[in-house]
């Protein structure tokens, strides 16, 4: 990678992520949000930060919170 350039990796949410509501800090990311059931598998990482077991759908959601 070179600094200065623009890069995407995959598995990246690129757009708005939807937050629930930033300015109070609840970054949970709504229904429509583009980060639901597209993130990877980590080995690991069985809960979300509030204690969810991941996946609760199809795939795991992008970020800290499982929707």
């Amino acid at each position: 990678i070179e600094f200065g350039t623009s890069v995407t990796a995959s598995n990246n949410l690129t757009g708005d992520p939807q937050f629930v509501n930033p300015a109070a800090n609840d970054f949970r990311v709504q229904p429509s949000s583009a980060a639901v059931n597209a993130g990877v598998t980590i080995s690991g990482v069985m809960d979300d930060f509030n204690g969810l077991l991941r996946p609760r759908g199809s795939a795991y959601d992008i970020g800290a919170y499982e929707q």
